[in-house]
């Protein structure tokens, strides 16, 4: 979970203890709804960075960003799909945090992507369905 310090906190399953905090250091901004895996929770926060922070440790693995706000990602099949308010949908590779491709639509689309059946949807003015 974040707060509006652009900090992510990992708490217990089991009784919600605090495990790790991860701060940007920025003391400002909050992180929309993560994407998690096993090993790695995927963050989108302040200044319209994502995140790559290690599940168990709270370790910072990699940083991207668009240069613009970013939605809440989504995580899928080595990719890290986010949409940005700069009209693209982007792809993440998801060990690295390169830029695997981009995808301009037709206006802003701040809505978080979803993967299902071998295609990312996005939506904004228009819905995309684009294969992964």
């Amino acid at each position: 979970m974040g707060n509006d310090l652009g900090e992510l906190h990992a708490l217990s399953a089991s009784g919600g203890e605090p495990l790790w905090r991860f701060t940007t250091g920025s003391g400002n901004g909050s992180f929309k709804s993560p994407a998690v895996t096993r090993e790695v929770v995927y963050a989108s926060g302040e200044g319209g960075y994502l995140y790559a922070v290690g599940a168990t440790t709270g370790q910072q693995h990699w940083k991207f960003t668009s240069g613009n706000e970013l939605s809440a990602p989504a995580a899928s099949g080595g990719l890290v799909y986010v949409s940005s308010d700069d009209y693209y949908l982007y792809a993440v590779d998801a060990t690295t945090g390169k830029r695997r491709w981009r995808f301009r639509s037709g206006g802003t689309t701040l809505s978080s992507p979803t993967v299902s059946d071998g295609l990312v949807y996005i939506g904004g003015s228009h819905l995309y369905a684009l294969p992964v």
